[in-house]
């Protein structure tokens, strides 16, 4: 035997015997770990992109994501992203940034697009962080995966992962699907097995959070030597190229879903908190609070109005409202009387000292007889308010040295509060309107359910109307049409988490766990499809620290 191929035969089977301890580790039930080494290995590889003018130095495209799958630089992405001669900025989770120019794409323009298939070549040479690709040919339904990809809402530097299986091998069209949550900007990102190796590339979404659409990576495999030219095909590639068999296929690990482990064996600490808003019952959720030797329950500020009760396995019990915190929209309130046995109290904090790290898996207790499993997305960052600002539906323009209402959008808080266009705006909020940045500027600072007041000028008249925000309308794409929706405040906090658990709107002010039963903090928005905010528990410390006086 050659060297090289003694070399090649070495490092065959050194992969194989790490690739079977990982298979050993999941099938006897250490799936943690075995999440752990998938990241590890993957998620150098997982790029942010966007397209870019290289005169102007500029972003000129919508982000989306993608994968390395060579030490050369071949980035794989979809087709609906890239036109195949454009240049595009690759950033890597380091913070490498590097450009590339996109080669083939196969997408037909007749059929949607499909099978929706696009590679990028980094353009400077060198040797880059690359993911292997596995064969999608030897995926079993309910394999375990990992998504870690760029969502745009979400808008930051570092990819989020979430967790799921493999729900379907083979759909109409070629495609997979996987229960790992996707939405706009993880188009093109890749999909993992459980032992870090690309098995698809993300593509589309339908509107239930478990369908979501893969690229099979076997398809790249086969049009290799195509989509290395730059080339817009038309029809489908003749030049073919070997797709290869996996030599893991026979010990692919298979499971239904991750656990909920201890979180599900103990008592509930979670209630239901019924409060009234112009009229209309309005249900959260709340956690159960021990601190100083009361007991407190914890909740969504924005969803809890000052009158109302706490339901409690089956019982009514009244409270009144200690203290609220506008920034991390915490609301704490003090229980009059005492709750049902069934129901027991966390400590205000047990885990920050963990440095959990990402991928850990949590469960979220949201009943007593509903825990859900999921993982931890993200490490520790700020989310600046952009989606929860208040809703107005009105445009306006700068004429004569005043704001005047250019158009209002029907159905919008300004039209059913009585403003008409050519109103000119002199004051809103007693903020006076004297340069074109006041009026969006000042709006910007409402959130939905405040009264804002609106100081006018009609026909020579002057008056005065109260207009109430309203949430963002839901964008018609898929990724806003989830159950329950994003909640209505769903941004604008600081030193949060999230997971990737479908905590639902109405399900906030939960507790969140780890998997050996620490409590972690408090879901407090339901963000996005993908993501599910928390607020840590060091953060609600503080919170009764000032809240709670002896």
């Amino acid at each position: 035997m050659l060297a090289a191929e003694k070399l090649l035969f070495s490092l065959v089977f050194v992969f194989l015997q790490l690739s079977n301890a990982a298979i050993v580790k999941a099938q006897t039930g250490d799936i943690q770990s075995v999440i752990y080494k998938a990241i590890e290995k993957a998620r150098p590889a997982s790029v942010r992109i966007w397209g870019f003018d290289t005169v102007s130095k500029q972003q000129n495209s919508a982000q989306f994501s993608g994968v390395v799958v060579t030490s050369e630089g071949h980035v794989l992405t979809v087709a609906h992203t890239i036109k195949p001669g454009n240049t595009y900025k690759i950033l890597f989770p380091d913070g490498l940034e590097v450009l590339g120019v996109a080669h083939g794409r196969i997408g037909m323009a007749n059929d949607a697009n499909r099978p929706d298939m696009g590679m990028i070549k980094i353009q400077p040479k060198g040797k880059y962080p690359f993911a292997e690709m596995a064969w999608s040919g030897s995926l079993k339904p309910d394999e375990p995966c990992l998504s870690i990809a760029y969502p745009e809402k979400l808008n930051q530097l570092f990819p989020t992962i979430r967790f799921g299986v493999i729900a379907d091998t083979q759909l109409h069209y070629g495609f997979l699907r996987s229960t790992c949550k996707m939405e706009p900007g993880d188009s093109g990102g890749p999909l993992f097995d459980y032992l870090g190796r690309v098995i698809a590339l993300h593509s589309r979404i339908d509107t239930l959070e478990k369908d979501n659409y893969e690229v099979p990576v076997d398809l790249y495999r086969k049009y290799w030597t195509a989509l290395n030219e730059v080339k817009d095909y038309e029809t489908l590639p003749s030049t073919l190229d070997s797709i290869g068999t996996d030599p893991l296929k026979d010990a692919i690990l298979t499971m239904t879903e991750l656990k909920a482990l201890t979180a599900s064996k103990r008592k509930t600490s979670v209630v239901s908190i019924r409060t009234f808003d112009h009229g209309n019952e309005v249900s959260i959720l709340g956690t159960v609070i021990q601190f100083k030797g009361s007991l407190y329950v914890l909740s969504k500020s924005s969803e809890v109005g000052d009158k109302g009760y706490i339901l409690a396995a089956g019982r009514k019990n009244n409270f009144s409202i200690v203290a609220r915190d506008k920034d991390k929209d915490l609301v704490l309130l003090k229980i009059k009387g005492s709750l049902h046995k069934s129901i027991s109290a966390l400590p205000p904090a047990s885990s920050d000292q963990v440095e959990l790290k990402t991928g850990a898996i949590l469960s979220a207790q949201l009943a007593a007889n509903k825990v859900m499993t999921g993982v931890l997305s993200s490490g520790v960052f700020d989310l600046p308010l952009m989606f929860s600002r208040g809703y107005f539906g009105a445009n306006a323009v700068f004429r004569n040295s005043k704001v005047e209402l250019s158009s209002i959008y029907p159905g919008s808080p300004a039209e059913t509060g009585g403003l008409q266009l050519g109103d000119k705006i002199l004051e809103i909020g007693g903020v006076p309107m004297t340069a074109p940045i006041d009026y969006g500027r000042t709006l910007g600072e409402y959130i939905p359910g405040d009264d804002v007041k609106i100081n006018l000028e009609r026909n020579g008249a002057n008056m005065v109307k109260v207009i109430t925000m309203k949430k963002v309308p839901e964008t018609s794409h898929p990724a806003g049409k989830f159950p329950g929706g994003s909640s209505t405040r769903c941004d604008g906090f600081k030193n949060i988490f999230v997971h990737d658990i479908a905590v639902r709107a109405e399900e906030c002010g939960s507790p969140i766990f780890t998997s050996d039963g620490k409590f972690m903090g408090i879901n407090i928005a339901r963000f996005s499809r993908t993501a599910t905010v928390v607020i840590k528990t060091s953060d609600i410390e503080s919170f009764l620290e000032t809240s709670v006086k002896e």
